[in-house]
C-alpha cells in the first residue's frame, strides 16, 4: 500500500510539472493585443474633450485592464469597458479625455492605450499609439501645402563644401528644391512622384525645423557612390520625419548603399589599456566599411528629431572609432520621438549621448551592422518599450558607460549576434521588464551595473545562462522572471555582490539551476521563493 501511494503521488507530481511546463510555453504564445479603432493616424480631432475607442484581446475570463494617456504623461488613465462580459470585459473599451486628466490641444497629440494582463507566471502588457491632429489643420498645412516659408533667403547652397544650409524657421524639401534651384543637389525623379534625389550634405540650423513628409515627399534618396561619399544631413535645430522613406541610394547599381563594415569590443590592441585606451587604439578593433550617409543630431542642437511611421534603411557605416557616422546618431534632442518606423540595415539602428527623455517605441529595428538600440554614455530618462529587435550583428539593446534611468519594457529580442538586453558599464536606476528573449544568447546582461530591477521578463531557448550577472555589479534585483529550456537558470560571477534573486522560475534548464559559486552566495541573496521545474542537471554550486 505504501509503495502504491508512493507510486502514484510520484506521477501527480510528474503530471503537475507537465501541465506547468506546457501552460507556460502555451502562455509564451499567448500574445497581448490592442488597437484604438475610432480615429487614424494623423487624423484631425477637435481641441478640447475627445472620447476614443478600441478593442483588445481581453475577454470576460482573463485578468486585463486597458489604461490610455497623452503625450507620456503619466499616470495613465483607467479606460472604461464596454465588452458583452460586462464590468471587467476589455475585449472593447472607451477613454474620454477631460479636464480631469488632460484635453486635447492645437497641434499634434500623442493617445497611448496600453492593455495590462495579470497572468502566471509574469504580466504582460501591450501598447498602441497613435497621433491626432487638432485644430482641423496642422502646423504645416497652416503654413501652406507644399512650400512653408515665406523667407526668399533663408536655404543656401555653398558649392565648395557640397553643403545646403536651411535657416528658415519652417522648410520642407520643396522650399530647398524652389530655393536652391540646383537639380544636381536636389532633384526630383522625374517618373516618380514625391521620390527626391540629395547630392549633398544638409544643415539645419539652431531654430530651425525641416518636415520631410507626404505633403510633398514619398522617399528620400541620399545619394552615395560605394567610394567616397558620405553626405550627413546634421541638425542644430529640429527634425521631422514621419511616413515616409529615407535611404541611401546607388546610382551606379540602382540600390541601396552596401558597406559591410564591423567592429570588435576588444582585442589585443586594447587587452593592456582596456577603457583608458586612446581612440587610436580603439579603432584598430574597427574594419571600415564603404561610406554612406547619415543623420546625425550635433551636441549644440536646440530642439528634437521626431521619426514617426517611417522606413530608415541603409544608413551609416564604420568610419572609425568616434567618426559619429552610424547611421542614427544623437548628441542631444532631448525630448525626441522615434516611434512606429521600420529601421534595418544601418550600422547602429540607434546610438546617443548624453541625451534624455527620449521614447523609442513600436519599431521594428533589424539587421543592423552592428548593435541594434545602443544609447550610451551619460544617456539617461529613456524609454525603449514594444519594439522588435531582431537579427542585427551585435547586441540588441544596450546602454553602456553612466547610464541611468532607461526603460527596457515590452519588447521582443531574438537571433542577434550579441547579447539580448545589457546593462552596461555603470548603468544604474534602471528596469527591464516584461520582454520576451527567446532564441538569443545571453539574453539578459547585467555588466559592472548597480541599483537596477530585472523582473517580468520571459526568456526561453538559450544556450547560454538566461540572465548573467557580471563584473562587480551590486544591488540589483532579479524577480519574477520566467527561464525556459537554458543552459543555466540565472548566473552570478565571483565578484558580483549584494544582489537579490527571488520568485523566479526555471524550466528546463540544461547544466544548472543558479549558477554561483559557494563563496559569492554568501554575499547575495537567493531566496528559496525561486521554482525549479523539470530539470535534470547539477544542483546549485
Amino acid at each position: 500500500m505504501v509503495i502504491c501511494a508512493l507510486v502514484t503521488l510520484a506521477i501527480i507530481i510528474l503530471v503537475f510539472a507537465t501541465l506547468t511546463n506546457t501552460a507556460t510555453y502555451a502562455q509564451l504564445q499567448n500574445t497581448p493585443g490592442i488597437k484604438i479603432i475610432t480615429h487614424e493616424q494623423g487624423q484631425d480631432v477637435p481641441v478640447g474633450e475627445l472620447s476614443i475607442s478600441g478593442t483588445s484581446t481581453d475577454n470576460a475570463n482573463s485578468d486585463c485592464t486597458v489604461y490610455a494617456d497623452w503625450n507620456n504623461t503619466k499616470p495613465f488613465q483607467k479606460a472604461i469597458a464596454t465588452g458583452p462580459g460586462g464590468v471587467n470585459d476589455y475585449s472593447t473599451w472607451n477613454y474620454t479625455y477631460t479636464n480631469n486628466y488632460h484635453l486635447i490641444i492645437n497641434g499634434t497629440n500623442n493617445l497611448t492605450s496600453k492593455l495590462t494582463c495579470i497572468t502566471d507566471p509574469i504580466n504582460l502588457t501591450k501598447w498602441s499609439s497613435i497621433d491626432v491632429i487638432a485644430g482641423g489643420i496642422n502646423e504645416n498645412e497652416q503654413r501652406g501645402l507644399f512650400s512653408t516659408t515665406t523667407e526668399d533667403d533663408c536655404i543656401s547652397y555653398n558649392d565648395v563644401k557640397r553643403l545646403i544650409k536651411i535657416s528658415c524657421k519652417f522648410a520642407k524639401l520643396t522650399d530647398i528644391y524652389n530655393q536652391i534651384n540646383n537639380h544636381e543637389v536636389l532633384a526630383k525623379e522625374p517618373q516618380q512622384k514625391g521620390i527626391w534625389l540629395l547630392n549633398a550634405n544638409l544643415t539645419i540650423d539652431n531654430g530651425s525645423t525641416l518636415t520631410i513628409d507626404p505633403k510633398d515627399t514619398m522617399w528620400l534618396k541620399i545619394i552615395t557612390d560605394g567610394k567616397t561619399l558620405a553626405y550627413g544631413i546634421h541638425i542644430y535645430g529640429s527634425l521631422k520625419i514621419d511616413s515616409v522613406k529615407v535611404t541611401s541610394w546607388n546610382p551606379e547599381t540602382n540600390y541601396y548603399g552596401i558597406s559591410n563594415g564591423s567592429r570588435e569590443s576588444s582585442g589585443p590592441s586594447t587587452k593592456s589599456c582596456g577603457s583608458n585606451c586612446t581612440i587610436a587604439q580603439k579603432d584598430l578593433l574597427t574594419h571600415h566599411g564603404a561610406p554612406r550617409p547619415y543623420i546625425r543630431i550635433e551636441s549644440r542642437a536646440t530642439g528634437t528629431t521626431n521619426i514617426t511611421n517611417s522606413y530608415l534603411g541603409y544608413l551609416g557605416y564604420e568610419g572609425g572609432w568616434g567618426k559619429k557616422t552610424s547611421g542614427l546618431y544623437y548628441n542631444a534632442g532631448h525630448g525626441s520621438i522615434i516611434r512606429n518606423n521600420e529601421i534595418d540595415n544601418l550600422y547602429f539602428g540607434f546610438y546617443s549621448v548624453n541625451v534624455g527623455h527620449i521614447v523609442i517605441e513600436n519599431n521594428r529595428i533589424h539587421n543592423s551592422g552592428h548593435y541594434g538600440i545602443d544609447p550610451h554614455t551619460g544617456t539617461h530618462d529613456m524609454i525603449i518599450r514594444n519594439n522588435t529587435v531582431y537579427h542585427n550583428n551585435g547586441t540588441a539593446i544596450i546602454c553602456s558607460v553612466n547610464c541611468y534611468n532607461i526603460t527596457f519594457e515590452n519588447n521582443e529580442v531574438y537571433g542577434n549576434n550579441g547579447a539580448g538586453i545589457t546593462f552596461s558599464r555603470n548603468t544604474t536606476h534602471s528596469v527591464a521588464n516584461n520582454n520576451y528573449i527567446h532564441d538569443q544568447i545571453k539574453p539578459i546582461e547585467v555588466s559592472k551595473s548597480h541599483n537596477n530591477e530585472v523582473y517580468n521578463n520571459k526568456i526561453s531557448n538559450t544556450n547560454t545562462a538566461g540572465i548573467s550577472l557580471i563584473g562587480d555589479s551590486s544591488e540589483n534585483k532579479i524577480y519574477n522572471n520566467t527561464i525556459i529550456n537554458s543552459q543555466e537558470g540565472l548566473s552570478v560571477n565571483d565578484t558580483s555582490t549584494n544582489n537579490t534573486i527571488y520568485n523566479n522560475k526555471i524550466i528546463d534548464a540544461n547544466l544548472k539551476d543558479i549558477d554561483i559559486a559557494k563563496e559569492t552566495a554568501n554575499y547575495n541573496v537567493i531566496e528559496d521563493t525561486n521554482q525549479i521545474i523539470n530539470n535534470n542537471n547539477e544542483k546549485n554550486k
